[in-house]
């Protein structure tokens, strides 16, 4: 059974969801970590080059551990041995067939 806090959250999830799609984003509400990185995952095919810029979230979640030992073509500008390396690695990521970054801070309403 879901408490108070959880059916706050989904309520709210769904709302926001609602209101971004009306802005032509794709959106999806997780209850948690494990469902938001299965998600995650399943929107990504095997194969593709992956990069990403500040994910915090994608982070927190596993999902950048998840990309660099998965099946896809991880661009991970940690590796670098340079800071030159990095600088590469870092425009190299913005062709990347998926980019993954975070939102800073998202309203009610739909917007970034």
């Amino acid at each position: 059974m879901a408490t108070p806090k959880e059916l706050y959250y989904e309520k709210r999830g769904n709302m926001l969801m609602k209101n971004l799609r009306s802005r032509h984003f794709d959106a999806y509400y997780c209850a948690n970590k494990e469902e938001a990185l299965a998600k995650a995952l399943e929107l990504i095919p095997e194969g593709v080059t992956v990069g990403w810029g500040g994910a915090q979230s994608a982070e927190d979640i596993g999902l950048l551990e998840a990309i660099r030992k998965g099946p896809y073509q991880a661009i991970d500008r940690d590796t670098a041995k340079s800071p030159a390396e990095r600088v590469a690695l870092m425009k190299k990521a913005l062709l990347s067939d998926v980019f993954i970054v975070g939102a800073n801070a998202l309203s009610l309403d739909g917007q970034m």
